[in-house]
């Protein structure tokens, strides 16, 4: 026999619950290969067509585990109204802050992630391709053979 308490935290992970990490690391995972794009007006047009994408998706499963937790568990008390206690009845009705806000706590969470993530590999890729570009000789730097010039006895002579 199962109690509302058992109910609250088995509900906790339903059928929704994969959605939100499987969306913020596949982002995360389509981020790092974008980086390999060489055309930086591309480049950065789909990071962030996969960041705002991702945002909104992350969002949306996170809304729709959130709401199918909540339904679970407003099922079991509708049909063991004879098991539920003062306290699960209070907080059945105590949710909204949840349903609303947590979505929404999660979308920015995906966010965070996925902007920190894109400016990780911005800076990783400064670096990388900095590293890779031959660095310019100064004047001073030039070890080349070069004629010694040719000595006449007029300074103001030009080169011939």
């Amino acid at each position: 026999m199962e109690t509302f308490e058992q109910i609250w935290e088995t509900s906790r992970t339903n059928d929704y619950s994969w959605g939100y990490s499987y969306v913020v690391w596949s982002g995360v995972a389509l981020l790092v290969l974008l980086s390999l794009v060489r055309h930086k007006v591309i480049r950065r047009v789909l990071k962030l067509v996969v960041i705002a994408g991702g945002t909104m998706l992350a969002t949306h499963w996170s809304a729709a585990e959130i709401h199918e937790k909540w339904r679970l568990r407003r099922e079991w008390a509708d049909m063991h109204p004879d098991r539920m206690t003062q306290d699960g009845m209070e907080a059945l009705t105590i949710d909204g802050a949840n349903l609303t806000m947590g979505p929404l706590i999660f979308g920015v969470g995906a966010i965070i992630t996925l902007l920190g993530v894109a400016t990780l590999l911005f800076f990783v890729r400064l670096v990388v391709v900095h590293v890779r570009a031959p660095t310019p000789q100064s004047d001073t730097d030039v070890t080349d053979a070069v004629e010694p010039p040719i000595e006449t006895g007029n300074p103001y002579q030009p080169p011939a």
